[in-house]
């Protein structure tokens, strides 16, 4: 019997190369990129299951990848913001934020038809401290939510102060479930992957059966462990490559013991 309950899935679209770690690999110019295997397979697997995701798009990827952003969106899931670069929010000004959400909004409104009701800043950039703008520019260029704050603090990113937002904007945090000594992502990225199928089933399990929620978080190249590969420092090559080939398999698992939907259809904002 699958367990009925409101499982957030989500896929933060972007390239194989945007990450933010201090020895991410600068390229010249954008390098190829195999793209269409990591959103074809999220589109299948989806199918699959008939189920809707939320797909947060970066908008130079939209800009590239046109056809990937509207097969997203005919296929029945929500398109939302990723911000139109790869470059952490906490570092602009509230003037540089206001730009590249608007123009990655409107690049993806273009090629969809629809309205973009979400915003996931990239690699969970948001600090509530640095960015007390945030909640005014978001709602005024006519977003509804955010998915951006990461409930603890990390090297990079993260806010274990953050209080909620006091004029209406409504914020969908990633799932944290208590793990041991710590609190831990579990259906997160890295988070995810570096789990054992078993320890992954089983705290997820335990979740599901505490009446917790779940929100799944992956990205394009997760789901195609043959992508081309960064050089980057040795725990940052951790990070980001750790378990890649046994993501499909966990997200299956997921898929057939609960009912997944989008943040939209979850908020019950209109298509």
């Amino acid at each position: 019997m699958r367990i009925q309950s409101a499982n957030l899935l989500t896929l933060d679209v972007e390239s194989w190369y945007h990450a933010n770690y201090a020895s991410t690999q600068k390229f010249p110019s954008p390098p190829t990129d195999p793209a269409d295997r990591g959103v074809h397979r999220w589109i299948e697997l989806l199918a699959e299951f008939r189920v809707e995701s939320t797909c947060f798009v970066l908008g130079e990827f939209a800009d590239r990848h046109p056809h990937l952003v509207r097969a997203l969106s005919e296929a029945g899931h929500e398109i939302g913001t990723h911000m139109w670069s790869h470059d952490l929010c906490y570092e602009m000004s509230a003037d540089q934020f206001r730009t590249s959400l608007h123009r990655s909004k409107s690049r993806l409104e273009d090629l969809t038809g629809q309205p973009v009701r979400g915003l996931r800043c990239p690699s969970w950039s948001f600090n509530p401290e640095r960015m007390p703008w945030f909640e005014d520019i978001v709602l005024a260029e006519g977003l509804a939510y955010d998915s951006s704050v990461f409930p603890f603090q990390t090297g990079m990113y993260g806010s274990s102060s953050f209080a909620g937002f006091k004029r209406g904007l409504r914020e969908v945090q990633p799932t944290v479930a208590k793990f041991g000594a710590w609190n831990w992502p579990i259906t997160s990225g890295f988070f995810l992957r570096v789990l054992p199928t078993p320890v992954f089933r089983y705290v997820v399990r335990r979740e599901w059966l505490s009446n917790r929620n779940t929100m799944i978080v992956l990205h394009p190249r997760e789901l195609d462990p043959q992508h081309p590969r960064m050089r980057l420092r040795l725990d940052h090559s951790f990070i980001h490559y750790v378990g890649l080939r046994g993501v499909e398999a966990k997200l299956k698992w997921c898929l057939e013991q609960a009912s997944w939907t989008s943040i939209r259809r979850h908020l019950d904002l209109k298509a």
